[in-house]
């Protein structure tokens, strides 16, 4: 798995990219990283899905364990990009219950400034 990211001086969003497949290979990695970004003092992070083609339960797992990591030092989670499955596995997750999604890091810059 591929994860790039951005920092978006303007409103301090730590825009992350996933590509390809969230699941048991890949998750352990993905929430590494997150967790070390966390750890470095990011405190807002979009998760943006564009290009992620599949989401297993190992990699909901890790983007539940990383909203819990950041509502505890006082951070957000939020996602954006959801299509497809992704979007489906979101749904029937009811991640959506718990973390923001929003259309783009715009939208979401609006709603939490």
């Amino acid at each position: 798995m591929e994860i790039q990211f951005q920092k978006d001086q303007e409103s301090g969003w730590l825009v992350v990219l996933p590509e390809g497949r969230l699941d048991l290979t890949t998750a352990t990695e993905f929430e590494d990283r997150c967790a070390a970004w966390v750890a470095e003092g990011y405190e807002k992070l979009l998760l943006d899905f564009s290009a992620l083609e599949f989401v297993a339960s190992a990699g909901i797992r890790a983007i539940l364990s990383l909203a819990k990591k950041l509502k505890k030092s006082g951070g957000v989670l939020a996602l954006s990009g959801l299509k497809g499955v992704v979007q489906e596995a979101i749904k029937i997750s009811a991640i959506h219950t718990i973390i923001p999604i929003y259309e783009n890091l715009e939208a979401a810059r609006k709603a939490q400034p």
